[in-house]
């Protein structure tokens, strides 16, 4: 999709904006399994499908978002623990590590804690897990 690039002085379009995330998100998936694959000696993708964006229009939903980045390799069985993926900026939501890629203010207004932090991830965790159980055992879980 091809919109055309704001004249000076005037505001970009919704369509134009969009496109350009768009091209700025493929660039940094497609850096992300290039290395990934370098990395662990591999080639291939590593999504099953084509990148798709969803407006986050509230910040309990981008939570959530966070904290299924940060277990989706575990879950996927690529490590043990979250913090254990390096490509990952688990560990600064974790404390163990500083980076500048943390948002304190956004992690402050729902923990007090590291370890409430890690409380969240972990029930989580167990659901998942439990589900994936149970799968194994014949029910559904949907």
């Amino acid at each position: 999709m091809d919109v055309e690039e704001p004249s000076e002085g005037r505001r970009p379009s919704e369509g134009y904006r969009s496109t350009i995330i768009s091209k700025f998100i493929q660039k940094v998936f497609n850096s992300y399994v290039q290395t990934v694959n370098f990395d662990m000696k591999r080639k291939g993708t590593l999504f099953e499908s084509k990148y798709k964006s969803i407006r986050i229009d509230k910040e309990e939903y981008l939570l959530q978002l966070v904290r299924y980045i940060h277990l989706n390799p575990v879950l996927a069985g690529l490590c043990a623990r979250p913090e254990d993926w390096q490509y990952s900026n688990c560990k600064e939501w974790l404390g163990i590590r500083k980076g500048t890629f943390f948002d304190r203010d956004f992690f402050d207004t729902y923990f007090q804690t590291f370890d409430q932090y890690r409380e969240f991830l972990n029930a989580y965790q167990d659901y998942k897990m439990m589900q994936k159980e149970m799968r194994k055992s014949g029910f559904d879980c949907e």
